[in-house]
């Protein structure tokens, strides 16, 4: 670009969306894009690159992008993002005169004609449209180091990796990659054999053999000793490895076969895995219909832990056995679980451990036909938000599983095709579907769907099956219940269930045991009700905008802005605090203040913080006896029936005569669980289990029962039996252990002798 005379340079900044290995979508730079723009650098084309772990709505994004540049901007585009990328393109040319180059494999993305999309001979053509041709001609693809020039920090290889190539232009130059190992080295030298870094490289599958015993000798005359080598090889290297004296210390390769293997060959891979010096191996998706000796070694590989398996290509998935079916599904599975524990999270308004940041994380609508509200929903779902679509149908017709190249299966959903292709022409971000359908939850269109069952109950109708819920959960039945309080009727079965368990400390035939409670949030959720940050909404047929889980009144309209929303969000909330009296209110500090109650649970919510709170203790054990039964394989057996609970208001282990004389020693819900000989202590600050022994929890009970600290020895004494200087010693190791653990909501005013 030339003026009066004078070239300018052209502003660019390069935009590359992938999923990570939990499905979420990041902004980032991968070490391809690195050395197309260390390239590009060579031939006079400077550029920025846009990289965010936590990327915001598309409107946001789009202004983070323009803040960037607002010349060129270069997209990335691979194919797990090709919707989302589509929208964000149409979105930045609708609100600023940019040019927008795509770069992609895919040639049919729908772009109009003012976008230009790269198919091949990226670097040609990108240095032809913006860079210094003259200068191309003197830059060697295959020499170049981003790590050298600039673009990546030498402190990144773990990262990033090393480059091999992408293999359209052949492997990089030798002593390049040499000198990068050199690098590495150097960087962890000081690491010890424990703390070994595994560095990847990546690229091509190495196929030169002579390429690849360059690299090895280079290995074995280099100090090593702190890092392990992740290397892709060809099948081809097999061969290789066992006809040399190669020495493949500190190396891990990922293998990709291609044809079948000789015995030799398998023999040699044998061997492989058993030194363990085999990471991963990709195999066509075609060969898991066989249970030939290869498909035998790489499950019994997978089983012991050593290797993973990554198909690629396209398979018959009726013809594959479920073991076989479970160890390829692994990652799958992990990108899966990522939005069905998302999609909990949004049934109970729990959001614990979710950044809960103004976006919206989940949206519920009707059908894909609620969705036109595009102004909106760009602006106000998250990248990585799910949109429930409450009565749609998954429409899968084949049995057909396509693996892509990170190994995570795919199936042709007609229904999540008409989705997606509604979303880009509506140009709406089409964030992560989420369907429940014949009591399963199905996200976007990946094979793996969670074998257990998802059912939803009023509380009546889940205390009516009780007997059926309990002995589905003693037979291990694959079911998650969803318990929800519909009506009055719902809301007093649910008090008097507390009440029981208040009175006799145990959970006996109470449902919310074995389920999770919808809304839950207005009874667990401490000092905040989280509804003026959005984390979920609900839009119906209608053009209603509901700002929680409840259809109590419309929050907004077709064109209401997320600004309008999060106000009146905001407004009702401190109007609501105001007229409640919360901000003088003793219970404050453990009320969720929620705004959305329906009218049966109003009148009595501020009753029942205040005066009733064992109510919330009996919420809250559900999910503390849930994650203990989850996390501790010791306790994954253990029935509810088992448990005896002790916290501020129960108390098992010391006399009912003692009095509450002090504030709290404890944070609000720690709770001690006695069950088969075992006391376990949790604690709402880091949501751990501790088990400690009966004088421990005797200890434990004293201080949910709020005692003088300096009566705790005497107190102890008589319980247990022994003399002072004995109770005193105890008491003050427990203490200290206490607070040392972090587990205290204040110290504990204990005079020492």
């Amino acid at each position: 670009m030339e003026c009066g005379g004078l070239q300018v340079k052209r502003n660019v900044c390069f935009v590359e969306l992938e999923r990570n290995e939990f499905g979420l979508i990041n902004a980032v730079q991968s070490l391809e894009t690195a050395y197309l723009r260390d390239y590009l650098m060579k031939c006079d084309m400077k550029s920025s690159v846009y990289i965010e772990d936590s990327v915001p709505s598309v409107n946001d994004m789009a202004e983070d992008i323009l803040s960037l540049s607002d010349d060129i901007i270069i997209f990335v585009v691979h194919k797990e993002c090709e919707a989302l990328a589509t929208v964000a393109v149409n979105y930045l040319l609708d609100i600023e005169d940019v040019e927008v180059c795509v770069i992609s494999d895919s040639q049919q993305l729908g772009f109009d004609d003012d976008v230009v999309v790269i198919y091949e001979d990226v670097e040609e053509k990108l240095v032809s449209m913006y860079g210094d041709e003259g200068k191309a001609n003197e830059v060697s693809v295959q020499e170049l180091s981003p790590y050298e020039d600039g673009i990546l920090l030498t402190r990144d290889y773990m990262k990033y990796g090393i480059w091999l190539g992408s293999g359209k232009s052949g492997f990089r130059n030798i002593d390049v990659v040499k000198r990068e190992i050199n690098e590495v080295v150097q960087l962890h030298s000081s690491t010890s054999n424990e703390q070994k870094k595994t560095i990847p490289m990546k690229g091509c599958f190495i196929c030169d053999i002579d390429y690849f015993k360059e690299l090895i000798l280079h290995l074995e005359n280099a100090d090593i000793s702190g890092i392990v080598l992740k290397i892709p090889v060809g099948q081809n290297v097999l061969s290789c490895i066992a006809d040399s004296s190669l020495q493949l210390n500190q190396v891990s390769l990922d293998i990709q076969l291609e044809y079948e293997m000789s015995s030799d060959e398998l023999k040699i891979l044998s061997e492989l895995i058993e030194s363990n010096k085999v990471c991963a191996i990709k195999i066509p998706a075609d060969w898991l219909t066989s249970q030939t000796p290869l498909i035998e070694l790489l499950l019994k590989a997978h089983t012991t832990g050593l290797v993973e398996i990554k198909p690629y290509g396209e398979v018959d998935s009726s013809k594959i056995s479920e073991e076989i079916k479970q160890a390829v599904l692994i990652n799958t599975m992990r990108v899966y679980y990522t939005f069905y524990n998302g999609y909990l999270k949004s049934r109970t308004g729990l959001y614990a451990g979710v950044k809960v940041d103004g976006y919206v994380h989940h949206l519920e609508v009707s059908n894909k036909d609620s969705l036109s509200n595009a102004q909106l929903l760009n602006e106000a779902l998250s990248i990585n938000s799910s949109i429930y679509l409450r009565n749609e149908k998954n429409n899968i017709t084949t049995p057909l599983w396509y693996f892509d190249e990170n190994g995570i299966a795919y199936v042709e959903d007609e229904g999540y095709n008409e989705y997606i292709t509604y979303m880009k022409e509506e140009s709406i971000n089409p964030s992560n579907a989420i369907i429940c359908c014949d009591n399963r939850i199905y996200v976007n269109n990946y094979a793996y769907v969670a074998d257990a069952d998802f059912r939803t109950y009023s509380y009546k109708e889940a205390k009516q099956k009780i007997k059926e819920i309990r002995e589905g959960y003693i037979q291990n039945n694959k079911i998650t219940y969803l318990i929800r309080i519909d009506d009055q009727e719902d809301f007093e079965i649910f008090l008097e269930d507390a009440k029981y368990y208040c009175e006799h400390h145990t959970f006996g035939n109470l449902p919310l045991i074995y389920a999770f409670m919808e809304n839950s949030c207005r009874f667990v959720t401490q000092n905040r009700c989280c509804v003026e940050k959005l984390p979920r909404l609900k839009l119906d047929n209608n053009e209603g905008i509901h700002y929680c889980d409840l259809n109590i009144k419309d929050s907004g309209k077709e064109g209401t802005s997320l600004f309008e929303i999060s106000h009146d969000c905001l407004v009702k909330k401190e109007n609501g605090m105001q007229s409640k009296g919360c901000y003088n209110c003793p219970s404050s500090g453990w009320c969720a203040k929620c705004m959305e109650l329906p009218y049966f649970v109003s009148d009595q919510y501020c009753d029942i913080i205040k005066k009733k709170a064992y109510i919330l203790d009996y919420v809250t054990s559900s999910y503390i006896y849930s994650g203990l039964h989850e996390r501790n394989p010791k306790f994954s057996d253990l029935l509810p029936d088992e448990i005896v609970v002790s916290n501020e208001f129960m108390f098992n282990l010391i006399p009912s005569a003692i009095e509450s004389k002090v504030a709290p020693y404890f944070p609000k819900f720690t709770t001690l669980f006695i069950c088969r000989d075992s006391y376990l202590l949790w604690t709402p600050v880091s949501t751990k289990y501790y088990n400690v022994s009966k004088q421990f929890a005797i200890v434990i009970e004293l201080l949910l029962k709020r005692v003088e600290a300096d009566s705790v020895p005497e107190l102890l004494a008589d319980i247990l039996n022994l003399s002072k200087d004995e109770s005193y010693e105890m008491t003050k190791k427990i203490f200290a252990t206490l607070k040392k653990v972090g587990v205290l909501y204040r110290d504990i005013p204990f005079e020492t002798k």
